[in-house]
């Protein structure tokens, strides 16, 4: 539509022939000039004033080094969405009454560390990072993460059959000093019948101990992650109800109640080839022993269910919520949590080198044959109404049998106001500024401190590539008020939280100096 507004207004009516510039032996303001003088040659209208700018492209051959500089006018820069990568997490409630999220999070590159990870679990999650404890488990075994550096990528690519998981740790396990706490894998299992095998139910969970606990004590841990199934449904009467028990009172009117134990408690030991130490006593001997008769980093804790009394829904531990936390309400949206991409990354990810191979190889006139090159696009010079494409909609090999055709709907935050594009452009200046501020042929000493730009309009696609709706954001020049545009029907927006959404397309930004 911009095209064909500019060619009804064009003020050049006969357009004469022209050559492309080359930047050889010339710096990159005469260039950019000429390649400008060019341009205009054939194209001059009100669009080209106020929305078009210069990109820089360069491109290198791998064998002589030789550099070809070419500057292209644009009216619209699409920028590319990079490829965000996911790492599949459960997230273990310190309270059991929530069952385990299930959660599939991105992350942006491979310099993303699960320190990292662990902080944009916290604030989606709106949790503390230092209430947040990352190991690594399957049904039988769970190892604690201590050291956070490694890279997230890495840590995704060895998990294999395990899996990642995120336990919230209580204030009270918190406050456990470090050299005083230990981390115990612990696994609910159950036999419908004494001579069945037992089933594992759930993934194993983590318990955060005291060193310095007794037996009593571990046991009385273990009845708390168990203990609101108690409090929800207890059946009996008693001299009072039972929610209000402390939890010793509570432990022992449980056990109390019936001829049999409901589970009893086993300490293991090994990670792979495992021994069965012998059932851990509810008394008030010193967990000190048990640490003792092994390596305290090979223990865990069996929750043998012998008897599951009616209204106990011990299959409760054994399903999973499935969360996505970019859609879902687990995050939100008006508190500004962090998202994994912004539109800074896209700007950054659109000069990134891109690598021209034998498929897609350069004419180099030095070397006088197609070769192998490197090809960087910059943003040279801006215009006064900068409009950014989000490429959302990508197309791979397509065959009659075969359609890779799908969406990006990544969530992209952007700026409304003051958003500073200096350090994504080499010249500050205007396009027209190459006729008045650069005539004496010297490049901007680049001594503004930022470029900034402001929010006047949003086109956004909502639904897939196969079908969709488009609405528009605008925003008021004299009020400074935002109206939606759907279809017919046009209104005030109450709040600007519905303008920066995964659905946005199309951004218009307007530079603040003029």
């Amino acid at each position: 539509m911009l095209d064909a507004i500019h060619e009804d207004l064009n003020r050049v009516l006969e357009k004469p022939y022209t050559e492309s510039v080359e930047g050889q032996n010339k710096t990159d303001l005469q260039v950019g000039k000429e390649s400008w003088e060019t341009f205009l040659k054939r194209n001059q209208s009100i669009i080209v004033d106020l929305m078009y700018g210069q990109y820089k492209s360069s491109i290198e051959c791998s064998v002589c080094k030789n550099v070809s500089k070419n500057f292209e006018s644009f009216s619209i820069c699409s920028l590319p969405i990079p490829n965000q990568k996911e790492i599949e997490i459960f997230f273990v409630n310190e309270s059991y009454r929530t069952k385990p999220h299930r959660m599939l999070l991105k992350y942006p590159d491979n310099k993303h560390t699960l320190k990292d990870l662990r902080d944009d679990l916290a604030v989606i999650l709106n949790k503390s990072p230092q209430a947040i404890q990352l190991a690594i488990g399957d049904k039988t075994s769970i190892r604690v993460l201590h050291d956070l550096s490694p890279a997230t990528f890495q840590i995704s690519h060895d998990l294999g059959s395990k899996y990642l998981c995120a336990f919230e740790l209580s204030p009270e396990e918190q406050d456990i000093p470090s050299q005083r706490r230990l981390y115990v894998g612990f696994q609910t299992l159950k036999a419908d019948f004494a001579n069945e095998p037992k089933e594992i139910i759930g993934i194993m969970k983590l318990l955060v101990l005291d060193k310095q606990m007794t037996n009593r004590e571990v046991h009385l841990a273990i009845f708390e992650k168990y203990r609101f199934q108690f409090d929800e449904k207890w059946p009996f009467k008693g001299g009072r109800p039972y929610h209000t028990l402390s939890l010793e009172q509570a432990c022992d009117e449980a056990f109390g109640r019936f001829k049999q134990p409901i589970y009893e408690v086993y300490v293991v030991k090994g990670i792979t080839d495992k021994v069965q130490l012998g059932q851990l006593e509810y008394d008030d001997e010193s967990f000190s022993k048990v640490l003792s008769k092994c390596n305290e980093n090979e223990i865990t804790l069996e929750v043998d269910w012998r008897y599951i009394p009616a209204f106990f829904e011990i299959e409760h531990f054994k399903s999973f919520l499935r969360v996505n936390p970019y859609k879902s309400g687990i995050q939100d949206k008006s508190n500004g949590e962090k998202r994994f991409l912004d539109i800074s990354d896209c700007l950054r990810s659109f000069t990134e080198p891109e690598e021209l191979d034998e498929n897609n190889a350069w004419y180099c006139k030095k070397c006088a044959k197609h070769q192998t090159a490197f090809k960087i696009l910059e943003l040279y010079k801006l215009p006064k109404i900068f409009i950014i494409h989000l490429k959302r909609f990508k197309t791979g090999d397509n065959t009659r049998w075969n359609r890779t055709e799908s969406k990006i709907s990544d969530m992209i935050t952007f700026p409304l106001e003051n958003f500073n594009l200096k350090p994504f452009v080499n010249n500050p200046n205007l396009p027209s500024d190459y006729f008045d501020k650069e005539l004496d042929g010297k490049e901007s000493n680049g001594s503004e401190e930022e470029l900034n730009y402001n929010l006047v309009g949003v086109i956004h696609h909502i639904g897939s590539l196969n079908s969709g709706h488009y609405i528009a954001y605008a925003k008021n020049a004299k009020s400074g008020d935002w109206y939606l545009y759907d279809d017919d029907r046009v209104r005030k927006v109450e709040s600007t939280a519905q303008i920066v959404t995964d659905t946005a397309y199309i951004l218009f930004y307007q530079r603040k100096s003029i």
